[in-house]
Order: C-alpha cells, then sequence, then structure tokens
C-alpha cells in the first residue's frame, strides 16, 4: 500500500488523506467528466478569451495533463 501525501501548500482544496484508491479514482473519473461538460458548453468561449489575452491558462501541475 502506498503511503498517502498531503497536498501541496498551495493546493487550496482540503483533499481526505484517508480515501480509498476506490474514493480517490471515483473523484477524478467525476472531476474528468465536469471537465469535459465545461469544455462541451462553454469551450468556444474559452478559447476566445484565452485568445484574445484576458485571462492566462492555469500551469498543469507537475506530471498532470493539460486543464483542457
Amino acid at each position: 500500500m502506498r503511503t498517502r501525501r498531503a497536498p501541496p501548500p498551495e493546493l487550496p482544496l482540503d483533499i481526505p488523506l484517508d480515501w480509498s484508491a476506490e474514493q480517490a479514482l471515483a473523484a477524478y473519473e467525476w472531476l474528468d467528466h465536469l471537465r469535459t461538460q465545461i469544455w462541451l458548453r462553454y469551450g468556444e468561449d474559452i478559447v476566445a478569451l484565452l485568445r484574445d489575452g484576458l485571462v492566462r491558462p492555469a500551469a498543469p501541475a507537475r506530471g498532470d495533463d493539460p486543464p483542457f
């Protein structure tokens, strides 16, 4: 079993440290689904904002996929 690490201090979320692997996977899959739904609904608007330079894209965490 892997040791669970505390989130980095800059992470504004308080993710429980006692989730099972199954619970963590369920949360990860739900967030992935949420990201997809946001992109389907607001993708063109997000692209326009990024193109216009109104927002800076968030840098992906080390080793993670980009947010969209």
